[in-house]
């Protein structure tokens, strides 16, 4: 599989969860890294080229919202808005940011936290 060069958007890997468990995408991602995301029923769980544990969850709460996670720590929330784009809150030593993130694709701030 070749790898994409930019990640899918969120609301295609919330379909892919949905309907096709067990898909994967390879991504490239900052400093010439390979990420590997796996669509599950309720998450997506990301992978770097080494490791054999998720470095990272996209955790579905509904079909637009959910929690990131990274390192297993909790770093974000996010939600559809009713103008169609996602806003991620982000979450610092257990505490919601006062200024949301609008606009943000959950998986791509996901992904460059990494």
């Amino acid at each position: 599989m070749a790898p994409l060069s930019a990640p899918p958007t969120t609301e295609a890997l919330s379909k892919a969860a949905g309907e096709e468990a067990g898909k994967k995408y390879e991504v490239n991602i900052a400093h010439n890294r390979t990420a590997v995301l796996f669509a599950l029923n309720d998450r997506i769980n990301v992978y770097l080229e080494s490791s054999d544990k998720p470095v990272a969850v996209l955790r579905f709460g509904g079909q637009y919202s959910g929690a990131l996670w990274l390192g297993g720590d909790l770093v974000g929330e996010f939600r559809k808005d009713p103008s169609g784009s996602f806003v991620v809150v982000e979450i610092e030593n257990g505490f919601k940011r006062s200024a949301p993130l609008t606009g943000a694709d959950p998986i791509k701030y996901l992904l460059d936290l990494l």
